[in-house]
């Protein structure tokens, strides 16, 4: 289901709600991707039917998000759920230069796993994603050198990937932030933190555009 907003009442537009991943049909190429990732799954039927599912959901989602918001470069459902992912119009903060103005880099990219422990168990929040592009992203929450990304303290068991992606989306945008070094939600780099701390009014958050979103109220 979509909404329509009014802008003026001169235009229109449909926003695409996170309830249309269930109704989304697949376009006909994520369709045969789907099949031919589903044909080299291995593990239990009940973790091959749940990757099955997931898949399914984080194609749906690129396809009803705006363009350049989520690309699904990749996918793989052997052991774990594992996918590449592009995010070309997000913006991600990156180490400031020498006048120590934050550089701002529009997009990501990021490594995603989905173990087989996620439907049964709480798992860090760290174990989700790695921030492959771009390099030296300053957020506290970023463990270096491989640059993981921590979105939460501790994730529910059977959190799904759709939400997951939500949650690396609200981090890189800094929509959701954690500056507590004392706070057991993956401050890996304190110093960021401080740098943040006294920044915070003029850069936070990056956008105040959700996921499924298309226009920047900051």
């Amino acid at each position: 289901m979509h909404e329509s907003l009014s802008d003026g009442g001169s235009k229109s537009r449909s926003v695409a709600r996170l309830s249309d991943v269930h109704r989304t049909a697949l376009t006909p190429s994520n369709a045969r991707r789907l099949a031919e990732a589903l044909g080299h799954a291995r593990g239990a039927a009940d973790w091959r039917a749940r990757k099955e599912v997931e898949a399914r959901e984080l194609l749906a989602l690129s396809q009803i998000a705006p363009p350049g918001r989520l690309d699904v470069a990749w996918f793989d459902l052997g052991e774990d759920f594992r996918a590449l992912l592009h995010m070309t119009d997000v913006p991600v903060p990156c180490q400031p230069g020498t006048n120590n103005a934050l550089r701002i880099h529009s997009g990501a990219t990021l490594g995603m796993i989905y173990p087989s422990a996620a439907p049964r168990q709480s798992l860090p929040g760290s174990v989700f994603f790695q921030i492959l592009s771009p390099h030296g992203v300053w957020l506290p929450q970023v463990a270096p050198p491989q640059q993981q990304l921590c979105v939460a303290a501790s994730v529910p068991a059977g959190t799904p990937v759709r939400a997951l992606v939500l949650m690396a989306y609200g981090a890189l945008t800094m929509q959701s932030i954690q500056m507590d070094a004392s706070h057991p939600a993956g401050v890996f780099q304190p110093a960021i933190a401080e740098w943040w701390q006294s920044n915070l009014e003029c850069y936070v958050p990056l956008t105040r555009t959700p996921f499924l979103g298309v226009d920047d109220a900051r």
